[in-house]
């Protein structure tokens, strides 16, 4: 539970996980049962959703109690609704309080997009002239198009929800297994220089029990052990990384999180930000004082903090 500006109560209902089979009238009542809700892919069932949106607008909890959601959203449900011309819904969600959608762009790092499944969700968002050469293409410049295509439709997403004024956050994953210190940053460069990109969620990768990439990992030896030899479940945390991969998987998640906020792209897109839409400024200040609390000697967040007045 969180206070808003005018101090009302402010309950932030994050939809992403777990049960899309149950019915707007349900998700409904568990919403103001408890003050976090969470649904599997939110944009799995256009009509469940619209169904959602059409009674929180009914409720008009947003502009009643400062009600706000976040949800996860793929970079194909975004270009899906692009094609087909809904855009009007996205400002339907944002008046009932959507103001912004988790994208889990994961990596770009061509083997592990596939490793996770990834090529079978990029490939519908080409053209068929383009799926067509992309069949015809060698490895290397298959993995080279895949890239490039998705990043432009990564960027293409971001600029879709921007346009009616729902903030997408960027979700990249480092230490991933088989992937190098140098690749994992490689990819991250790229990420770093998508274009309004105003949040990035940067979990390290941690394999659990149940999931397809667990026995992978299991068998890889590469799970931190104690000196027992026993599975350190302390590390099973995104923040730490469960996996010993010969290098500093948290430090290089840190560098690159200070990276991406001090860029130069990022600060030329906040100025912008902030004097298209002032009522931003609010997001970047906590945003600069959470660094700041999270790397107090770090001379490129102070710096922009005096700078800016945060």
């Amino acid at each position: 539970m969180y206070l808003n500006d005018k101090g009302h109560r402010l309950y932030k209902i994050f939809l992403g996980f777990f049960g899309i089979s149950k019915k707007p009238s349900r998700l409904e009542q568990e919403v103001f049962a408890k003050p976090l809700t969470e649904d599997e892919d939110f944009f799995a069932n256009p009509k469940w959703v619209k169904g959602v949106v059409e009674i929180f607008n009914k409720r008009d909890l947003h502009k009643k109690y400062g009600v706000e959601f976040d949800t996860f959203a793929s970079i194909n449900d975004l270009y899906n609704l692009e094609k087909r011309g809904e855009g009007a819904f996205l400002d339907e969600m944002k008046q009932a309080g959507f103001n912004s959608f988790t994208i889990g762009v994961e990596s770009l790092n061509p083997e592990i997009l596939r490793s996770y499944n990834k090529e079978l969700m990029i490939l519908p968002t080409m053209e068929k002239n383009e799926q067509e050469i992309y069949k015809s293409l060698s490895k290397g410049n298959k993995d080279d198009m895949l890239v490039k295509h998705y990043l432009s439709k990564t960027q293409n997403a971001i600029n879709f929800a921007q346009d009616h004024k729902i903030l997408i956050v960027g979700d990249y994953i480092f230490g991933n297994m088989e992937e190098s210190q140098e690749d994992g940053a490689k990819g991250f460069e790229k990420f770093s220089g998508l274009e309004n990109l105003h949040l990035a969620y940067l979990p390290i990768f941690t394999p659990f029990p149940g999931t397809g990439l667990w026995e992978e990992a299991y068998n890889s030896g590469k799970l931190i052990r104690t000196a027992e030899g026993k599975i350190d479940w302390s590390k099973f945390d995104a923040s730490a990384g469960a996996l010993d991969l010969g290098y500093d998987i948290e430090g290089l998640r840190n560098s690159s999180e200070l990276d991406f906020y001090t860029s130069e792209r990022y600060q030329r897109d906040m100025k912008t930000e902030i004097e298209q839409h002032p009522e931003t400024i609010g997001m970047f200040k906590s945003r600069f004082n959470y660094l700041a609390n999270l790397f107090p000697e770090d001379e490129r967040v102070q710096g922009i903090l005096k700078q800016k007045g945060f």
